[in-house]
């Protein structure tokens, strides 16, 4: 079983709620209490593994275990004189039948009162089982839940009962999935999903809101379990239906429920808790539907509604979700509650972010639609503290200002930073505006104070744990910002001496993650520096010293042939524009190319004896034919060289473009 979430029962106990009732010293070892109000317990992690294991293992086909003899002398067998089996072929006569819903809601209550009742969870199995595979439970429900759809009767006992089976099955795994997948179970609660949040938007003085949020919360939930699964075609399945596109609306304008009646007559009202309760279940929806998530199952306008909702539930959200979850819950509950839905949030938000904007018919542009609403949401903003950023940025710092004193601690704070750094990844990942956008509020400075922050051998810091997730999270946007064609954001960069000599050392890190990462960082900026901001990067890092360093001491090829790439990209004034077969080419043409070599980075080459670097990598790696093809035409290239001749060539090319410039200055006045 996963671990297990349901919403608060109406009536009667849960499935799981009845087995813990009959078995309660299993708790420490089978659950773990997961959400006050609208989840109940899960299943450890731990203990979902041996249970699928012992669950492949039974022989679990309902035919079997009636030929099977029992193990167990108190397992009942599903025969048709059981009051089970009896059950089950009366709701299904009855759905045929076309009874009364009243009557269908009798007979199926009786049924799922017979479950609770079991006292083994290998008898709940095997009598899913039975009711499933052999009786077609689902296949039933999911006719009534038809009738009840087209009716739009929405207030039937009936669709209740039938969503409180469906959302026991759907914490089962494998074979309970792949059966409420084959039955279309999923698109009838997307489609009573889709007509509750109707309600809710349209509401009538007929509506009983707090039955509509109860019901809203348990298609969640079942959505939920099975957007865990993992079969990703069960995601897509919920995709498909729009269920985001649903939700879009409710999660765009939420303070129209806690409207009071007299101001908006009809509206649907609720407290604060409620309405958190509600949201918190949205969060925790889409934190795990978002996975792989593709913008194709969003239509156009729905995504702004989604996005802009998620950053207004945390901005807005902070004080009032304090308020509102400590009504009538512990402070330690209130805190967890808002903790997860914090996260949740988050990682919504950092599945989106990830999503190339499809929807916007810009498949090839590196942008992201979900940067670019929270961007426009954050320009919106009349108020500083209604700002995106400026709740990001807030949160940020006060997590740096804690000093965990245990490891638990740490983990926490940890934790949720990470999460911060890589929304901030995303949000830089994109090569327009945006990333122009974000260090004009600063971000470069907030990196700073996080990276002085995970640095416990620094001045004054009682830091005793330190994260190499948090500075490995920095690299990688750094060497996103080192990507950008805006040249605004490399100067910028490259002013920040101290974070590039935070990630030298790093670039013979004995962590192969980030001894990448650091990599991917400074060949960026070998990249994409030019001119000036080039010469004072070499003044700043010692960047070819720390390169021959990892030439020296890498043992793996493929990092070597990378590492002589930014070598060689440092050779010239303007790498931007060299090709990625550079190593390839055996010689320099004259003409082509000595006016592009920058003597200062070459000069310090030679300086720090880069050539006898290259003559030992050359004995190293001569069997390796393709590096050694590399380290040839490096040395064919560039050891002849006469630097003093490089350099009386550029200076007669730059006199006779300086002669040049005023000849055309001349010639384009007399045309005119």
């Amino acid at each position: 079983m996963r671990p297990y979430h349901t919403c608060a029962p109406t009536a009667s106990k849960s499935l799981k709620e009845a087995l813990l009732l009959h078995h309660p010293e299993s708790l420490d070892q089978m659950i773990s209490l997961k959400k006050s109000e609208h989840f109940a317990v899960s299943l450890r992690k731990q203990k979902k593994q041996a249970i699928l294991t012992g669950k492949r293992g039974r022989l679990i086909n309902a035919r079997l275990v009636f030929g099977a003899p029992s193990q167990h002398v108190e397992h009942p067998q599903w025969t048709d004189d059981t009051p089970l089996a009896r059950a089950m072929h009366a709701f299904s006569d009855s759905v045929h039948l076309r009874a009364t819903r009243d009557q269908q809601n009798a007979i199926l209550s009786d049924l799922y009162q017979l479950l609770i009742n079991l006292t083994d969870l290998n008898d709940v199995q095997s009598a899913l089982d039975f009711i499933i595979d052999e009786c077609g439970l689902l296949m039933h429900t999911t006719h009534a839940l038809t009738r009840i759809i087209h009716s739009q009767e929405i207030y039937e006992p009936l669709l209740n009962t039938i969503l409180a089976i469906i959302e026991d099955i759907s914490t089962f795994e494998e074979k309970e999935e792949q059966a409420l997948h084959d039955s279309n179970s999923v698109a009838r609660v997307a489609d009573v999903l889709s007509l509750t949040v109707a309600h809710l938007l349209n509401p009538t003085q007929s509506d009983n809101t707090d039955y509509l949020f109860q019901l809203l919360t348990r298609c969640l939930t079942i959505l939920s379990n099975l957007s865990q699964s993992q079969k990703s075609d069960l995601r897509h399945e919920i995709l498909k239906h729009r269920v985001l596109d649903t939700l879009s609306p409710l999660l765009a304008n939420p303070e129209r429920f806690t409207s009071t009646g007299g101001e908006h007559p009809g509206h649907a009202n609720m407290h604060g808790n409620q309405l958190f309760g509600v949201l918190e279940t949205i969060m925790w929806f889409m934190a795990h539907l978002t996975v792989e998530f593709e913008t194709r199952y969003l239509e156009v306008g729905c995504e702004e509604g989604l996005v802009i909702g998620i950053c207004r539930f945390l901005v807005q959200g902070e004080q009032s979700m304090q308020s509102a979850v400590q009504e009538g819950h512990s402070d330690n509950e209130s805190v967890r509650r808002i903790e997860e839905a914090r996260r949740n949030a988050l990682n919504s938000l950092i599945n989106l972010t990830k999503c190339e904007s499809f929807i916007l018919g810009r498949s090839d542009d590196r942008s992201e639609f979900a940067t670019e609403r929270i961007v426009a949401y954050d320009k919106a903003c009349t108020y500083g503290d209604q700002s995106f950023w400026a709740w990001l940025n807030t949160r940020t710092y006060f997590l740096i200002q804690q000093m965990p004193q245990t490891r638990e601690q740490a983990y926490a704070i940890f934790s949720e930073l990470s999460l911060l750094l890589k929304l901030i990844q995303n949000l830089m990942a994109a090569d327009t505006e945006e990333v122009q956008y974000f260090l004009d509020l600063a971000v470069k400075e907030l990196l700073e104070e996080v990276l002085k922050w995970n640095d416990p051998n620094s001045a004054g810091s009682s830091l005793t744990f330190w994260s190499i997730e948090i500075d490995t999270l920095i690299c990688r946007i750094l060497a996103n910002m080192a990507k950008s064609k805006e040249p605004r954001v490399l100067t910028s960069l490259n002013s920040s001496v101290n974070i590039l000599q935070r990630f030298i050392p790093y670039l013979s890190h004995q962590n192969s993650g980030l001894r990448e990462d650091a990599m991917d960082l400074f060949k960026a900026l070998s990249r994409y520096t030019v001119g000036e901001e080039k010469d004072r990067l070499l003044e700043q890092t010692d960047l070819i010293r720390v390169l021959l360093y990892v030439l020296m001491h890498e043992s793996a090829p493929f990092s070597i042939q990378s590492t002589l790439l930014a070598l060689e990209r440092c050779f010239y004034k303007d790498s931007s524009l060299l090709s990625k077969d550079i190593l390839d080419q055996e010689t320099l043409d004259k003409e082509k190319e000595w006016d592009k070599l920058s003597l200062r980075w070459l000069e310090y080459f030679f300086a720090c004896d880069g050539e006898s670097v290259l003559m030992h990598l050359k004995d190293r790696f001569s069997q390796n034919e393709q590096l050694d093809r590399g380290l040839k035409c490096i040395e064919n290239k560039y050891l002849p060289l006469d630097l003093q001749q490089v350099a009386e060539y550029q200076q007669r090319r730059q006199n006779a473009y300086e002669h040049q410039q005023p000849q055309q200055q001349q010639q384009q006045v007399f045309i005119i």
